[in-house]
Formats: structure tokens, C-alpha cells, sequence
């Protein structure tokens, strides 16, 4: 694997997919210095920031894989580079909160949760994965709508931004269009393996003096049929406070911090994980 040559087989905002001509199964993923926020009203390149992206996900997925969860990584193979076992992706991002920040988007869609309302079990929930507000041959209301509803005969969605009800229509998206023949998705599956992922990365930020509010991440079924986590686990995923309360995420960077402050916190982050290295795996109780 070590000596293939990888050839370009997509290319995402921040990442680019490789094909690894000696391993038909696994893919290259080369995560880049772009920062984007805004839907692309700030797009500015970040020093080093592959670099520490590509260090964050591999202390990350470690963990995650010594506690025995289902991932897709396999190796780091460079400084801003890894090897991940190929997968067809599910459409959803998989958001798992467990502490309300003030910017939340589900403060957006309930507007009486205060800043700092914790959940005795964290909430979780669904995604679609748009572009230019559209899915299939649906119209939507806004790109990524909230998932309301999942059942055999496809799912309703709504504006991700907006309470529920008058004024934020549903819109039911066929089985056909989302599932194709394939069958219903494993909706309760990736719930389940989303909130024990966000358990394993909550209790290895609070061993290393952080706190983790919430967390999103992205699922693929792989060859074998087995379910994993298929994304890149940085401070581009998730809202991750340090212990005078200040994010080390990509908060500041949405609120217009300068890009060498971002530089830093993306430093300090991939600095701080290298202690997940400490801890020998997260048992989950639940």
C-alpha cells in the first residue's frame, strides 16, 4: 500500500479522494488547508491546518477503534494524508448534542433552550445532505433540512433553521428517490453508533481537561456490509470548549477571528488530542 500511486477520484471542500491502485478496498484522503464558512462567504486557506485535521482524526479514530467502535480509518500515511476503508456514504450528517451552545442551530429551532442547558442523554439528529437546495428532484427550503420523520415510505424533512411547525412546511422525500432498491436505511443503527461515538470522544476530551458540546459525523456501509464511521473527525465537526470556555472549534472562524488566530487553535487542538494516546479505551455503560 505504501508504494501506490493514488489517483483522484473526488474532491470536497477541504479533502480530496484518492483511489489506491494496491488496495482496490481503501482510499487516500488528503485533507487540505482550505477553511471554509458561510456557505462559501468566507473561503480563506488556513497554515498547516491539513496537517493538524489529519493529526485530530487520527488520535480521534484511535480511540474510537481501541474502545471498539466501527470506523473506516485505517492508517495515517503522511502529514495531511490516511488510508480509510472505501464505502457507499449515507446522505445524512448525524449530529449528536450534548451541551447548548450559543450557536447552536437547535437554539434556532427551539428559541426557549438556554446557553448551557445540558441533556442527561444526549440529543441526536439527522441531516440530509444537500447542495443548492435540492435533493433528487425535490426543491428544499434550505440546504441540509432537519429529518422529522423515517419509515419505509422515504422521510420528512424541514427547514433546519426553524421551529417546527406553522411557517417550516414539511416535505416528504420518496423511499424511491432516497433508497432506491436498496431497502430503508439503518436509521437506528447509525443513532446508536453515533451517540457511543460521541461517548468515547466526550469522556477523552474531559480526561484531557476539555469539554465536548456536540458533534457531527457522517456514516458509509462498507464491502462487507458492516456499518462505520466514514468522516474526519477535527474542530471543523464539532464544539469543543477548553477549560476557561473559550471554543476550539471552527466557531471563531465563523465569527470572523483572523486566520492566523484559527491557525493557532487548530495547532492547539491537534497538541491536545496527542493525550487520547493515554488512554487505553472508553467502556460505554449505557
Amino acid at each position: 500500500m505504501n508504494d501506490a500511486i493514488p489517483d483522484e477520484l473526488c474532491r470536497g471542500k477541504t479533502k480530496i479522494i484518492s483511489r489506491v491502485a494496491a488496495c482496490p478496498g481503501a482510499v487516500e484522503i488528503t485533507e487540505t488547508d482550505r477553511m471554509t464558512a458561510g456557505n462559501g462567504a468566507r473561503d480563506e486557506m488556513c497554515p498547516r491546518k491539513g496537517e493538524y485535521s489529519t493529526t485530530v482524526n487520527h488520535h480521534a479514530m484511535s480511540l474510537l477503534r481501541r474502545s471498539g467502535q466501527s470506523v473506516s480509518y485505517v492508517r495515517q500515511t503522511g502529514p495531511n494524508t490516511r488510508i480509510d476503508i472505501k464505502g457507499i456514504m449515507f446522505p445524512y450528517e448525524v449530529v449528536v448534542i450534548r451541551e447548548v451552545t450559543k450557536p447552536s442551530s437547535l437554539r434556532k429551532r427551539e428559541p426557549n433552550l438556554e446557553v448551557g442547558t445540558r441533556f442527561d442523554k444526549p440529543r441526536v439528529a439527522f441531516f440530509l445532505k444537500t447542495k443548492e437546495r435540492t435533493f433528487a428532484h425535490y426543491t428544499l427550503p434550505d440546504d441540509d433540512p432537519l429529518i422529522v420523520g423515517k419509515g419505509m415510505g422515504g422521510i420528512l424533512v424541514c427547514h433546519p433553521g426553524k421551529p417546527e411547525g406553522d411557517g417550516n412546511p414539511l416535505i416528504h422525500i420518496s423511499a424511491e428517490a432516497l433508497f432506491g432498491e436498496k431497502g430503508m436505511h439503518p436509521f437506528e443503527e447509525m443513532e446508536r453508533m453515533a451517540l457511543d461515538d460521541f461517548l468515547v470522544l466526550e469522556h477523552g476530551w474531559a480526561q484531557v481537561g476539555w469539554k465536548l458540546c456536540d458533534w457531527k459525523g457522517e456514516f458509509a456501509l462498507g464491502a462487507d456490509g458492516r456499518l462505520m464511521l466514514a468522516d474526519t473527525i477535527d474542530p471543523d465537526s464539532c464544539r469543543l470548549l477548553d477549560e476557561n470556555g473559550q471554543h476550539k472549534d471552527k466557531q471563531p472562524f465563523r465569527e470572523q477571528a483572523p486566520i492566523e488566530v484559527m491557525a493557532e487553535i487548530y495547532r492547539e487542538v491537534a497538541e491536545r488530542i496527542t493525550r487520547f494516546d493515554e488512554i487505553d479505551r472508553v467502556p460505554l455503560s449505557r
